[in-house]
């Protein structure tokens, strides 16, 4: 769970915020519900949605749109004794960020390089290998991780903390991680894909129970029928009771007529 950093306290809800017509009245009064908040509150969409009437969904839309619009501002959390991330920390401001100041919070080590070049900001598995003389392992881990941290704002917290466990997993020696003995490595790609694989998983998880439930209980009946019919054969056997079968010996039911 992330703390809640307020730029600006006593400030009142930002008339710019409030008139501008492109910022739904939910993110509006999600704003507001914030900025009531004491600084370094504890952060979570479940949390917010615990004390407002709107669900986690419709929460989780809002605080996207305050991002979007520079007004909240998500910067990850790295634990360098443990190595992993350790979550988000979230800031609130009453004059919105730029895009151009909110992309050059993003922790990456080449980006004013890329800039000038024109290249991607993406840290390709080349530009890692040359860094290897000179970084160990950790270094190169973090490289990895501020790179990862530009797509936050993207891909849920969950998928990228998966996702980063999962591609820094170190070889036999721990010389080297998973995503750097690949032939070829793209982030972006990788990510698109990863993404696409967990909707896929949780789609099928949904489905698959409901047609497992419906094939059971089709057996049951069935069964229960047929044991049901063998028992009545039993009580009333055809020599005693004709009636109750057809002219081929087949159990029609009970009929005391």
């Amino acid at each position: 769970m992330g703390k809640l950093i307020i730029q600006s306290k006593f400030a009142q809800t930002p008339n710019s915020l409030i008139n501008d017509k492109n910022i739904s009245l939910r993110a509006k009064g999600l704003f507001a519900f914030l900025q009531s908040k004491p600084d370094n509150w504890q952060f979570s969409t479940e949390r917010i949605a615990s004390q407002l009437k709107e669900g986690k969904d419709a929460v989780r839309r809002a605080l996207q749109e305050l991002q979007e619009h520079g007004y909240l501002e998500r910067k990850l959390i790295y634990d360098h004794q443990n190595k992993k991330i350790s979550g988000y920390d979230y800031f609130l401001y009453v004059i919105p960020k730029k895009a151009d100041d909110r992309k050059t919070n993003r922790l990456e080590t080449n980006h004013t390089e890329n800039q000038t070049t024109g290249k991607s900001d993406d840290i390709s598995k080349k530009e890692i290998r040359k860094k290897d003389k000179v970084k160990n392992i950790e270094e190169r881990e973090q490289i990895f991780f501020k790179n990862l941290a530009t797509f936050k704002d993207k891909y849920p917290d969950e998928m990228l903390k998966d996702f980063f466990l999962y591609w820094t997993e170190k070889n036999r020696n721990g010389k080297k991680m998973r995503f750097e003995m690949e032939k070829t490595w793209d982030l972006s790609r990788r990510l698109a894909k990863w993404h696409s694989n967990e909707l896929k998983f949780e789609k099928r998880k949904k489905v698959a129970p409901k047609k497992e439930k419906r094939k059971l209980a089709t057996y049951d009946r069935e069964e229960a029928m047929k044991e049901y019919i063998e028992n009545q054969k039993k009580l009333f056997p055809i020599e005693k009771y004709p009636n109750f079968y057809d002219e081929n010996g087949e159990w029609l039911g009970i009929d005391f007529m």
